[in-house]
């Protein structure tokens, strides 16, 4: 019997050892207060304030350049960085917002192993730069400038993207982006983003219409405004995201002064949507997930089904379609890595069929050789 008791307490003796250390070590724990207009919207703030706290605290002495990008790009992922939360205090203020004071673990393992991805990746891959283009109209009227897309922009900037800078952009292009946006047509955006460096660029239409109402016994002008905006990605013209429709009120007594309200509301409701659209789009872009486009000229049908199966092959690659015409074939390949690295493997396998002539992040151009 001692013997089987000097044994049961040498056991939890070495895994006591062996375990809180290590679990000390891979833990922060930060008290925060949450706030919104529900308990769980302060909850998840309060989470948020947390992951980004602690990010801070442990990076805040790093001499990335990027630091910024690579904050809010590792923070898109902030839930995954929650070990467990304690609720130690809450409260409703006077304007019905809810307090929620709690102690967050956070686990900083994964947060180290994203540090590294990201900061590995972008020396690989640069800075993603933005091409941003919404055209704004009220009571049917264009307008010379956007609200909208100034607070888009102010957003993406301060995550620390890159902008084009809208006065490089030549005049007559200028005009071809107007037609281009107002007329719904993504592709002249698209040519135009792909001149200028942007893997990215967001376009789209905002409106505000409205008019003269007693609104309480008094005469104010109501107006209304709503956005089509979408993400797009400039290589393939793809639409990465596009943002819920959602119409904001702008309510004054003048017309001018209640669009502008309506068009201002309706930028802080887009811009911090699309900033994080764009940053979960290049976060699984810097972990290579998604469709890389093979697009192969001078082929033949035969020559299509032959290459698809090869690729089919290649190490990461889960599925390949293809489309087919005029000598032309476009093949998707969904993979876990960027167009960049998979190049080496296409080139690997096929560089006596395949004359490689050009690379984007998730394009490859190709001819085929007879």
């Amino acid at each position: 019997m001692t013997n089987t008791l000097i044994r049961i307490c040498g056991f939890v003796l070495v895994l006591t050892l062996l375990t809180t250390p290590t679990w000390a070590q891979k833990t922060i724990t930060v008290t925060v207060t949450g706030m919104g207009l529900s308990e769980d919207e302060a909850i998840k703030n309060g989470k948020k304030k947390a992951s980004e706290e602690v990010f801070v605290k442990v990076y805040s002495q790093s001499e990335t350049k990027d630091f910024e990008l690579v904050k809010s790009t590792i923070l898109t992922r902030s839930a995954g960085f929650i070990q467990s939360y304690k609720v130690i205090g809450k409260k409703i203020t006077a304007d019905d917002v809810f307090e929620i004071k709690m102690d967050v673990v956070i686990l900083k393992d994964p947060l180290d192993d994203l540090w590294g991805v990201v900061t590995n990746l972008l020396k690989d891959m640069g800075r993603p730069k933005i091409m941003v283009f919404l055209r704004e109209k009220i009571d049917g009227k264009w307008q010379d400038s956007s609200t909208v897309e100034t607070q888009v922009v102010r957003s993406l900037k301060e995550a620390g993207f890159i902008l084009v800078d809208q006065t490089q952009i030549k005049a007559i292009e200028k005009k071809d982006l107007d037609a281009a946006v107002a007329a719904d047509d993504p592709s002249k955006v698209q040519f135009i983003a792909q001149q200028y460096g942007a893997p990215i660029f967001i376009s789209g239409v905002v409106i505000a219409e409205g008019s003269k109402k007693v609104i309480y016994g008094m005469e104010k002008y109501y107006y209304e405004g709503d956005a089509n905006v979408k993400i797009y990605r400039s290589d393939t013209g793809e639409i990465m995201q596009a943002l819920p429709g959602k119409s904001t009120p702008g309510v004054q007594r003048t017309a001018r002064a209640a669009a502008k309200q309506a068009l201002t509301s309706q930028g802080k409701y887009a811009a911090p949507i699309l900033t994080q659209d764009v940053l979960r789009f290049w976060m699984d872009a810097l972990g290579g997930r998604g469709e890389v486009q093979l697009k192969v000229s001078g082929i033949e049908f035969g020559q299509v089904m032959e290459v698809e199966e090869a690729l089919k092959k290649i190490e990461g690659v889960s599925d390949v379609s293809s489309d087919f015409g005029s000598d032309n074939a476009v093949f998707s390949i969904e993979c876990d890595t960027t167009a960049k690295k998979l190049v080496r493997q296409i080139y690997a396998v096929m560089k006596d069929k395949l004359k490689i002539k050009n690379v984007s992040q998730n394009v490859i151009q190709a001819e085929y050789q007879k």
